[in-house]
């Protein structure tokens, strides 16, 4: 057994707000360095487990469901070893861990921090063609790519609300596709800006074809 490689921890979070989820927990342990190897009990839904050695994430449930298992608000999380044998029964389903760290990121908003939020910009694409999105995603990225922002001047540059694009942020960040640029200038105003009609017209035909 790994009794000794684990450290049982129930969430004390009841009922309330959106920073009780299971969503906003995982993504407070998912800033850090540190990415401990998880099971999750959820209540009602079951057992999800979290493997960033293996880059994976699995569960005994409907990979459908974890949307709505991110949103709950009784569950169990649970520090185990990342060679635990429970990481691998034949009976669960895996999917890569982006995945799961991107409906994270969509699920929950960035933590405040002290002083002017940073401008940031896209290093990669998100993979569009397995992760769940909006097609103002998808103007969301080209922006991104061709300019530093913060949360405002990218919700004026993609047709998103201030929340939508804290969440967008977020959900990159959580799968390590941004990067923070010191002293970066003001974006552009859209009214400003150079048209991206055609940049994001052939990025879109790209992407649904």
């Amino acid at each position: 057994q790994d009794t000794q490689d684990r450290q049982d921890t129930q969430d004390p979070h009841a009922a309330g707000s959106d920073e009780k989820t299971l969503a906003s927990s995982l993504a407070r342990l998912f800033v850090g360095a540190v990415q401990p190897s998880l099971r999750v009990r959820v209540l009602g839904y079951g057992t999800l487990y979290v493997c960033p050695a293996s880059d994976c994430y699995r569960t005994d449930f409907e990979i459908a469901r974890v949307g709505e298992a991110l949103d709950a608000q009784r569950f169990i999380l649970t520090a185990i070893s990342a060679g635990s044998s429970e990481l691998t029964a034949n009976d669960m389903q895996e999917r890569p861990l982006d995945e799961l760290l991107w409906a994270i990121g969509l699920h929950t908003a960035r933590e405040r921090q002290p002083g002017p939020a940073p401008r940031q910009r896209l290093r990669s694409w998100p993979d569009f063609g397995r992760l769940a999105h909006d097609p103002r995603y998808l103007q969301a990225s080209a922006a991104l790519s061709t300019a530093a922002m913060d949360r405002q001047e990218l919700a004026a540059a993609a047709g998103l609300d201030e929340a939508q694009a804290d969440r967008f942020l977020h959900a990159c960040q959580l799968c390590g596709l941004l990067e923070t640029v010191a002293d970066a200038a003001p974006a552009p105003s859209p009214a400003a800006a150079p048209s991206r009609g055609g940049l994001f017209d052939r990025l879109w035909r790209r992407l649904v074809k």
